[in-house]
């Protein structure tokens, strides 16, 4: 095969890579309920020290939150959270507001109507405006927004290098870095490999993947890191677009494997955790946000759960008072409160 012929699939891989990859699992997601809740969030001061644009809010939340023909509290909106929240006894505005800073906080940076933030508001606006030496700087300083920024933009010339930059924003804190790892390995198992794997240059960049283990089974180091996903996030960030997503993998896992996977996913939580605690931040993530949703029957949807190494979850829930309620799409939810 000629240089230009190698060069050709090369850049034909990669396109088909940045297509699939950054339009998957975008930040900016089509409003699903926990997809509201985890991946739209209001804007956090950067590592520079300069403040991002202050999130949208409506000033008159309904007084007294709506309940349904049931009698079960309706918390379909951005005013009914605020409402309900602040029948409890709670400030409502401020509960909202320190949940939204939560998300942001491990790397969930798109809109989210449900707490109240609009597009233009999210902190992903914010670093929609700096060029790479900024992001680059603020990446360097231990910002993993910037990071998982720089991580998109590398995704439109060398997805390669947005791999090692997503793995950079997991141990800067960032969770949602974690889903997109997964997401990117099983972009390079696909169809795209089998297509191009013959080009010598692809070939090398496949083997090597900086991070050990990943060569010996790239659809099986996807599911098992979306898996570390859910361990290491815990009930906050489990929607129903992740389990989906989890199960897709896994049925893409050759029987034998699944268990092995599962046994690998606890090592990853651990990698993760390690990677974090070196950069000064907390190796596991057990305090919840003031308040989220959570599937009513979310145990029964948990993957490795025939294994020997089940889910299980470390964020401390203790504190926490929980209510079934409808939720954005009309359905019921379990609405997690663990402010004090």
């Amino acid at each position: 095969m000629s240089s230009s012929s190698r060069s050709t699939l090369i850049a034909t891989f990669l396109l088909g890579v940045l297509l699939y990859t950054v339009l998957r699992f975008a930040d900016n997601l089509p409003e699903v309920p926990m997809a509201d809740t985890v991946r739209r969030t209001i804007p956090v001061v950067p590592a520079s020290g300069s403040e991002s644009k202050p999130a949208a809010r409506d000033n008159n939340p309904a007084d007294v939150p709506p309940v349904d023909d049931r009698g079960i509290p309706q918390v379909r909106n951005y005013d009914e959270l605020v409402a309900h929240l602040n029948t409890r006894g709670l400030n409502g505005r401020l509960t909202v507001a320190a949940a939204a800073d939560w998300y942001a906080e491990r790397g969930y940076l798109g809109a989210n109507a449900l707490l109240g933030v609009t597009a233009d508001a999210a902190p992903m606006s914010y670093y929609e405006t700096l060029n790479d030496a900024t992001l680059l700087a603020l990446s360097d300083a231990g910002d993993a927004g910037a990071t998982q920024m720089l991580a998109r933009h590398s995704m439109f010339f060398d997805p390669f290098r947005g791999l090692e930059l997503y793995e950079l924003a997991i141990s800067q804190g960032s969770l949602y870095a974690i889903v997109k790892v997964s997401d990117t390995l099983d972009s390079f198992s696909g169809a795209y490999i089998s297509d191009f794997a013959q080009a010598l240059e692809l070939r090398k960049k496949i083997i090597q993947l900086h991070v050990q283990g990943y060569r010996r089974n790239l659809g099986m180091a996807a599911f098992a890191t979306a898996v570390a996903a859910i361990r290491d996030g815990g009930q906050p960030i489990v929607d129903e677009d992740l389990l989906h997503w989890v199960a897709a993998l896994e049925a893409k896992t050759a029987r034998g494997s699944i268990a092995r996977a599962c046994a690998w996913s606890e090592e990853k939580q651990v990698e993760f955790g390690t990677a974090r605690r070196r950069r000064g931040k907390p190796p596991l993530f057990t305090e919840p946000p003031p308040v989220f949703l959570s599937q009513p029957e979310l145990e029964a949807s948990l993957p490795c759960a025939d294994t020997d190494h089940p889910v299980q979850f470390r964020m401390n829930l203790a504190d926490c008072s929980d209510e079934l309620i409808e939720g954005p799409d009309g359905k019921e939810w379990r609405l997690y409160v663990c402010a004090q």
